[in-house]
């Protein structure tokens, strides 16, 4: 017993300065192996995944013994489900196995203690061994470790606790270095400030930002952060008032002035630290540098403000839409629109004040500025607040408005121009249809007056050829001359009238009135014509006919002027309510400049590509040059419907002969 109470104080004395887990084990091991005359053993800490040791103690030696025991597994795991002492030997029948330590070290029998804490927490084990065939453990060893046990429990507790302390201050101390750091190598200006003024604490970016040349060349220089910082000090006491209410200040701009005397922008968010009675130490800021942010946003709402005064001074409207609906518009947009001011409008949606016919038009450029296309001018109509219509020229472009897709658009009121073209027009129209009655007045006139006197003159010359009246050969021979030149001048009146409007085409109909034209062409110009012409057209509207045997006429001039083709195709097809003519050359084709002059041409009727291009509008048909080297086609569409010759009504002013045998038929024919 005197012993046990030496042994007990021993362990007192040299496991309480410990704080090496592993030393401490070595040392409770050595001092077990005595108290009970062991031969060897070990001891360690509970872990979570088990009972863990690093070292195995003989009495002469040390080995590295690096082992985890689950629970149940060996007599350690075993502590762990049970924790009670725990007896086996090598060789025993209860079940409990060694588990590899008799064929390492030579044990033959164990002694496994729980190392219990407080409240029954198992901290770990010491395990001692035997060897020999007779060695054995007996509960009288359990009851002389017993004292030596709960000492240790008492020791590895302080040890476990300065162990932990260690860590947790190694820790904080990493944790402070690493805030450190974070701090000094942060982009943002972070300081901490005393409510009087005075900077505390700061951190490089701050010092830079301020134009000194460190963080303690910040804090000694200022002394009054609101009069040497804050170019207007009210900022600071405001930030200050609201600090001190919330506890924080999310957001805070402020004007700051560096060093040197320039001044900054910072965009800031503190906090309040206070003490024990909530008075107000100390404000932690971070600090932003903004100015390059403000000076954009400046010069922005300069280019914002300029874009608004051109959009006023604008005569014409402006408009911005997004996510359908109007969101900007000018004074003369509002006006246009029937509004007195732009505020009436806003917020409304667009189609509002689109015509219905052209509201699908204006959804799908839309849709297509909203995927950043780019749109073509286009003619529109608007509707006023009071129903009435306006027609627009649109010009519209793809924008950004607050982050969506949005697209502004320039409307130019053109009413009075399409007015004045519809006049202009109808003008047009006039004079064509003027212009085509003095043909068919000419051609009569021609046909009917000069002609038929020309033919008189001739069968004269005929007869006194015929009477012999002319003795010498020099009056034959004037006589034969006069008779060949009034026979010429039939000829020529003849093919002029027929040229200014074929009767043929008042009588018999287009397909007709080509095939002569056609024929009489071949032989002026030498040019191959082929015709592909309806066998049964029936007749169309007499101004059409007229408007597309013009159209082949002109065609067919300028193949034989300006095309060199050695041929020509007339295509004339009438199907589903409606008439195509296509005619078609194998020439040199047009010029791109001269064919785009003769487009744009206004206002002279009856020139050329224009003059075709006139007389087909006055008829609501369409026309299309489609012309390169290969040649030249053009293609001319009329909407129509069947209408037979007997629709039509017989015209008083053509000239024909009633039976058809028109004497200057006898006489001459179309060259």
């Amino acid at each position: 017993m005197r012993r046990t109470a030496r042994q007990t104080f021993k362990v007192d004395s040299s496991l309480l300065p410990t704080h090496d887990p592993d030393a401490f084990f070595a040392s409770l091991t050595r001092i077990a192996m005595t108290l009970v005359r062991a031969e060897g053993g070990c001891a360690g800490l509970r872990s979570p995944q088990g009972m863990v040791c690093a070292r195995y103690l003989r009495k002469s030696n040390t080995i590295p013994f690096r082992r985890t025991w689950a629970p149940g597994e060996g007599l350690p795991g075993r502590l762990i489900l049970a924790k009670r002492p725990c007896l086996a030997r090598a060789r025993s029948k209860d079940g409990i196995r060694l588990d590899g330590i008799p064929a390492r070290f030579g044990v033959t029998a164990a002694l496994s203690m729980p190392i219990l804490g407080r409240r029954g927490r198992l901290l770990g084990f010491l395990e001692v061994h035997r060897r020999g065939a007779r060695s054995g453990f007996a509960r009288s060893d359990q009851e002389t470790l017993r004292p030596l046990v709960r000492l240790a429990a008492l020791a590895l507790e302080g040890v476990i606790d300065h162990a932990g302390t260690r860590r947790r201050l190694a820790l904080a101390r990493r944790n402070e270095s690493r805030y450190r750091r974070l701090i000094d190598s942060a982009v943002e200006g972070i300081s901490r400030t005393t409510p009087g003024g005075r900077f505390v604490a700061a951190n490089p970016a701050l010092a830079r930002m301020l134009g000194y040349a460190s963080p303690r060349d910040l804090i000694d220089s200022v002394t009054d952060l609101a009069r040497q910082v804050y170019v207007d000090p009210r900022q600071r006491l405001d930030g200050m008032r609201r600090v001190k209410k919330s506890g924080v200040l999310p957001t805070f701009e402020a004007q700051l002035r560096r060093k040197d005397g320039s001044s900054l922008w910072v965009s800031l968010n503190a906090r309040v630290l206070r003490n024990r009675a909530g008075k107000p130490v100390y404000f932690e800021s971070f600090l932003q540098d903004i100015t390059d942010r403000k000076r954009a946003e400046e010069k922005h709402r300069e280019s914002e403000m300029r874009y608004r005064q051109l959009i006023d001074l604008s005569p014409d409207a402006i408009f911005v839409q997004c996510e359908g609906k109007l969101v900007m518009l000018n004074q003369p947009g509002a006006r246009l629109l029937g509004s007195d001011h732009p505020r009436q409008l806003l917020g409304r949606p667009v189609m509002e004040m689109i015509h219905p016919d052209y509201r699908d038009m204006v959804r799908a450029r839309i849709r297509a500025m909203d995927a950043g296309e780019t749109v073509p001018t286009v003619e529109e109509v608007f509707l006023r607040r009071d129903g009435t219509a306006v027609e627009v020229e649109v010009s519209a472009s793809p924008l950004l408005y607050q982050g969506k897709p949005a697209a502004q658009a320039i409307a130019r009121d053109i009413t009075q121009r399409k007015r004045a073209e519809r006049e202009l027009r109808e003008l047009s129209g006039h004079l064509l249809r003027a212009r085509d009655e003095e043909r068919r007045r000419i051609a009569r006139e021609l046909h009917d007056s000069t002609a038929q006197s020309l033919t008189a003159l001739t069968l004269k010359l005929s007869l006194l050829s015929r009477s012999g009246q002319a003795r010498t050969a020099a009056e034959r021979s004037t006589l034969a001359e006069c008779l060949a030149l009034a026979r010429d001048g039939v000829r020529e009146v003849r093919t002029v009238s027929y040229l200014l409007h074929p009767p043929t085409l008042d009588e018999m109909g287009l397909c007709s009135a080509l095939k002569w034209y056609a024929d009489g062409y071949q032989e002026r110009s030498g040019i191959r014509v082929a015709l592909d012409l309806p066998s049964k057209l029936g007749r169309l509207p007499e101004e059409m006919e007229t408007t597309l045997f013009r159209v082949v006429q002109e065609c067919l001039t300028n193949v034989h002027r300006h095309a060199r083709s050695p041929s020509a195709r007339i295509a004339l097809v009438r199907r589903l309510g409606r008439v195509s003519l296509v005619v078609s050359d194998a020439g040199r084709g047009i010029p791109t400049g001269t064919l785009s002059h003769a487009l744009g041409a206004r206002g002279r009727v009856g020139v050329g590509i224009a003059g075709m291009r006139e007389r087909v509008r006055q008829l609501g048909g369409t026309i299309r040059f489609d012309s390169n080297s290969d040649g030249t086609r053009v293609t001319v569409i009329f909407p129509t419907r069947t209408r037979s010759t007997r629709d039509r009504p017989p015209d008083p002013r053509r000239s024909v002969s009633g039976s058809g045998h028109d004497p200057i038929d006898r006489i001459a024919t179309p060259e």
